[in-house]
């Protein structure tokens, strides 16, 4: 399994910024942490990998709808 340098990716901490943008989200998705990784694309200009439809419902990039 390929580790975080080899993916060129980056873990995100978790800030209290971050939470209170997920619970304002739209009820697009019930998960708090699917919520939770929508807030975080969209404050940091990320691309989320998801193939899960409601998380393409926001405005946020998507990769692997």
């Amino acid at each position: 399994m390929a580790d975080i340098e080899q993916l060129d990716s980056t873990l995100l901490t978790v800030e209290r910024t971050d939470i209170l943008a997920s619970v304002a989200l739209p009820p697009h998705h019930s998960d708090p942490f699917d919520r939770l990784y929508v807030a975080q694309a969209q404050a940091r200009n990320l691309v989320l990998v998801s193939k899960d439809a409601d998380i393409a419902k926001y405005d946020v990039t998507v990769l692997w709808k």
